[in-house]
């Protein structure tokens, strides 16, 4: 079968990226006295991406389904990333003299932003290109006339990665977790309930989407709606910033290094992009969940119709 073209391009991108994930990765390594941690998951993420790459040109399965899996962790990633990096406080080099070093602050803000839109426009892109019918039929995948539309499978992914996330993120606290959520601080075992309710119910809707469940369709508009007014309660608290230093306290305490990271004034900015992000996505999802109510509906009758011709 010949590759098209736009297959091409996209292996092209995914083995340009990965040659210099490999090439920093290998770079970095012999620097003494650098954490090598971040060397090491460069060259395997380079290496595993060379790879997929050649996978993809030769249009093997195994090869489309790992970069689905990559392409929704880079696009989550990206987004996740991108508010941190405008809200951290990046040190300058200290041999810069001058005022230079704000200038090289706000340098290396916007370029690593900038990255990280660009890792998430090129996920979704990715996430598109090899979950269209006739992507799938280039690699030998038999498709299906009832296939669950893109956007429904953006939103369920991301309920799921965003459930793994915040799960891992309670693990890699060493002590006194808190959260925040409406605005208020939660600590000790309440803190840990709501990250695993939250982690819970985001695995539990997503895994519903993604299967077409009509339930999970109803279910995670009633969250985005929860979630829209948790952002409203958060934004409109007269204490919000007394709030908001009181968790950081809390965070640092909790072996977090945010002091070294985040100042309270940073932790505000950061939280409230983060809210806005949450919004923007919240209305989008609640829009497309919308639109795509029949698909829903057209799903259920297709089950119910296969059960009574099986029996």
């Amino acid at each position: 079968m010949t590759r098209p073209a736009r297959i091409t391009w996209a292996a092209a991108v995914i083995l340009i990226g990965s040659g210099i994930a490999l090439t920093a990765g290998i770079v970095a390594l012999p620097i003494p006295g650098e954490d090598r941690t971040i060397s090491i998951a460069f060259v395997v993420a380079g290496t595993s991406g060379i790879i997929t790459g050649i996978g993809i040109l030769r249009l093997q399965r195994w090869a489309r389904r790992f970069i689905l899996i990559f392409s929704g962790l880079a696009a989550y990633f990206g987004s996740a990333v991108a508010p941190i990096v405008l809200s951290l406080r990046v040190p300058a080099p200290p041999e810069v003299p001058g005022q230079i070093p704000d200038q090289v602050t706000i340098a290396m803000k916007v370029t690593f932003f900038a990255a990280c839109l660009i890792l998430t426009a090129v996920g979704v892109w990715w996430a598109y290109l090899f979950s269209r019918d006739t992507t799938k039929e280039s690699f030998g995948t038999p498709t299906s006339v009832r296939s669950r539309p893109f956007s429904i499978s953006v939103i369920g992914w991301y309920l799921v990665i965003s459930g793994i996330s915040s799960a891992l993120s309670l693990l890699s606290i060493r002590r006194n977790p808190a959260m925040m959520a409406f605005g208020s601080v939660f600590t000790g075992w309440t803190a840990i309930v709501v990250f695993v309710l939250y982690s819970a119910v985001h695995l539990y809707l997503g895994i519903g989407l993604l299967r077409h469940r009509q339930q999970s369709r109803g279910l995670a508009m009633y969250y985005c709606l929860f979630q829209l007014l948790n952002v409203a309660v958060f934004f409109l608290r007269p204490d919000r910033e007394d709030r908001v230093t009181a968790y950081h306290d809390l965070l640092v305490a909790s072996g977090t290094a945010l002091d070294t990271q985040f100042s309270p004034g940073s932790l505000s900015s950061f939280l409230r992009l983060v809210s806005i992000e949450g919004s923007v996505f919240a209305l989008l999802a609640l829009w497309f969940l919308a639109m795509h109510r029949n698909s829903f509906g057209a799903q259920l009758e297709s089950m119910q119709s296969d059960t009574i011709a099986g029996g």
